[in-house]
């Protein structure tokens, strides 16, 4: 699970496969699905040594098991853990539940962050990820959405600025929690925003706009419940979680997102290929093959851009519909917001041009693990997530899913070790 380096001493890259790729939402099918797809990932990937995963509890899961009551359950499932070689030191509590449920869409950003449930499940998460963290972690990272979709935010711009810093607020409020967590744990969990598109922050340089007013709000909040150094729990709880799916579909550069990480704490990295069809006027069986993908879970954002490098923009794939607007076509290329294995074959077969981001990622975490100065952290969380395996089309999930998910760690290990990065 962990990768060393000799020139930076001190600091490792912990690896692991975020589990919201499995549809389970109950304790039950969790668990089933450790000893079965984990532990056989694991048996192909590190059968003499420790495979690490990133947790993904739905509401209703993480609320029963974070009670008081549940200890003896969470020591229970750490065991198991740990008897079969997983190590969980991440967790994802972006989607609230029913994430594969058909029509679910936009609303995976439900509840937002001004509503209170999404603060306590938030903390719920971060009680269960702590307790199920390996001895040796030396922080646990939580990510989440920026606040809300964009569709749901006022259009009237002092409106506007109130709802965000009523989300700071709610994000203050699993703060405070996370400060007291850490204060029995001895360990900081970061709760880390991720830039999507079409959300509040669609990629890094509409989160360093938006970050400003999130830290007052949760600022605020803190100081309200009687913290008395809010601005200290904010710099050491709140971080960024990196998806290079959703940087690579905004078209944003190595370059650009380092130089706006800085001074942020990079809790997290989600490795993911976005989809990307250059000249799409130019290839219809690219278009043709891009446009049947759409399908009624997950939101597939579209951007475009422009031969002069300006982007266009699509809610979901959906919109690119026959009678979209003719400046689609024009463009010089297309990306979108379908998460699919990083080791997907270039171009993907019998799909005209249709192909990945992979390089652009692979470009991006490789800059990553040259600079350990930009983390943040002593760790580097490095967590690939391809959670759209059962809607992606036959040909390219052969073998099944713990095969599937093999040949991504391999691809994942391949990256580290070409930066100079070996197992612990």
């Amino acid at each position: 699970m962990y990768f060393v380096h000799d020139d930076h001493p001190g600091r490792r890259v912990a690896l692991g496969y975020c589990l919201n790729v499995l549809a389970g939402e109950d304790l039950v099918a969790l668990e089933r699905s450790l000893e079965q797809t984990c532990a056989a990932v694991r048996e192909r990937v590190a059968p003499d040594g420790v495979l690490g995963i990133g947790l993904y509890l739905p509401a209703k899961v993480a609320f029963a098991l974070a009670e008081d009551r549940a200890a003896k359950r969470r020591d229970g499932l750490r065991r198991r853990l740990d008897g079969l070689g997983l190590a969980a030191f991440t967790a994802n509590a972006f989607p609230f539940g029913g994430f594969h449920r058909p029509g679910l869409k936009q609303r995976v950003f439900e509840p937002a962050w001004d509503e209170r449930e999404r603060a306590l499940f938030t903390a719920a998460v971060a009680v269960i990820a702590n307790d199920l963290a390996p001895d040796d972690a030396r922080h646990v990272s939580i990510s989440t959405h920026s606040g809300l979709h964009a569709s749901a935010l006022p259009a009237d711009a002092a409106a506007a600025r109130e709802r965000v810093l009523a989300c700071g607020r709610g994000m203050g409020l699993a703060l405070g929690a996370l400060d007291l967590l850490a204060q029995r744990t001895g360990r900081d969990t970061v709760l880390s925003i991720e830039p999507e598109p079409r959300s509040l922050a669609g990629d890094t340089r509409e989160l360093a706009a938006v970050w400003p007013q999130l830290a007052e709000g949760a600022r605020e909040e803190l100081a309200a419940r009687g913290v008395a150094d809010p601005d200290a729990v904010v710099a050491r709880h709140l971080g960024v979680c990196l998806d290079t799916c959703h940087a690579a579909v905004e078209f944003e550069s190595t370059a650009g997102v380092l130089e706006r990480l800085t001074e942020r704490r990079i809790g997290k990295v989600q490795l993911a290929s976005a989809l990307r069809l250059p000249t799409p006027g130019d290839d219809a069986v690219g278009r043709a093959r891009l446009l049947g993908l759409d399908e009624p879970v997950y939101l597939h954002q579209v951007t475009g851009r422009t031969p002069d490098g300006a982007l266009v923009r699509a809610g979901d794939l959906g919109e690119l519909a026959d009678d979209r607007d003719p400046a689609w076509d024009a463009c010089s290329e297309w990306r979108c917001h379908f998460h699919v294995p990083v080791d997907a074959p270039e171009p993907l077969p019998e799909a005209g041009g249709l192909t990945t981001t992979a390089a652009a990622g692979g470009e991006l975490v490789g800059a990553l693990l040259d600079a350990p100065e930009r983390w943040g952290t002593d760790d580097l969380h490095l967590e690939v997530e391809t959670y759209t395996f059962d809607v992606l089309p036959p040909a390219w999930r052969e073998g099944g899913l713990a095969a599937g998910l093999a040949r991504e760690f391999e691809w994942a290990r391949a990256l580290l070790d070409g930066r100079g990065w070996r197992p612990a």
